[in-house]
C-alpha cells in the first residue's frame, strides 16, 4: 500500500466472529500495519447515516484485496459478514482518511441475525446412497451400466497411478 509517500505492507482483516455472543463483537474492518502490528484504519458502525449503519453482523471471513489499475497497490477491499452482506472498500487513496466503505449487497434487509448454523443444515439419510460419476472401481456402490452409460468412454478414469507426466483423470476431449 502507498500511505503518505511511503510503501507499507498491510493486511485489512474482518473483526473475526464470538459464537457465544452471536455477533457482539467482530463488526468491524481493520487495516494493520504489518511492519509493528499498529492499527492504520477502521471501519465499524460509529451511528454516522453512511453504509457504516448497515454494519451490524461479524465478518469472520478473509478480506479479498484488488488491484484494479494495476500499479502494484491495492486499491479496492471486498469481504462479506455473516449477515449475507458484502462490502466494498475503496483503499486506493494515500491518505486513510479518504478510505470509505460501502455496502454493495443485502441478502436478507429484514434480518436482524443471523439463523443459527445448526438450523440450517440438513443431513442426508443413511439410507441415501452415493453415486460417482466416474465406471466403478468396487467401491462406488453404481452399477457398471449406469456409470458406462453417463460418462462418454473418452472420459472414463485410466489405470495409471496418476503422476505429473501422466495424470490419473484424462483431461476432456477436444
Amino acid at each position: 500500500m502507498k500511505i503518505g509517500t511511503a510503501d507499507k505492507y498491510v493486511m485489512f482483516v474482518g473483526g473475526g466472529f464470538d459464537s457465544a455472543i452471536n455477533n457482539a463483537h467482530g463488526k468491524a474492518l481493520f487495516a494493520v500495519d504489518l511492519s509493528n502490528g499498529s492499527r492504520l484504519w477502521q471501519y465499524y458502525n460509529d451511528a454516522t447515516a453512511d453504509d457504516r449503519q448497515y454494519m451490524n453482523f461479524s465478518l469472520p471471513e478473509k478480506a479479498t484485496a484488488v488491484d484494479l489499475d494495476n500499479n502494484g497497490y491495492v486499491d479496492h477491499i471486498y469481504v462479506g459478514d455473516v449477515g449475507g452482506q458484502l462490502w466494498k472498500f475503496d483503499v486506493s487513496a494515500t491518505a486513510t482518511t479518504s478510505w470509505t466503505g460501502k455496502r454493495l449487497f443485502v441478502a436478507s434487509p429484514t434480518q436482524a441475525n443471523p439463523r443459527p448454523p445448526a438450523s440450517s443444515i440438513r443431513r442426508r439419510p443413511s439410507s441415501a446412497r452415493r453415486h460417482s460419476p466416474w465406471p466403478p472401481t468396487g467401491r462406488s456402490g453404481c452399477s457398471s451400466a449406469r456409470a458406462t452409460a453417463t460418462i462418454p468412454t473418452a472420459r472414463r478414469r485410466t489405470g495409471s497411478t496418476g503422476s505429473k507426466t501422466s495424470p490419473r483423470w484424462p483431461t476432456a476431449p477436444s
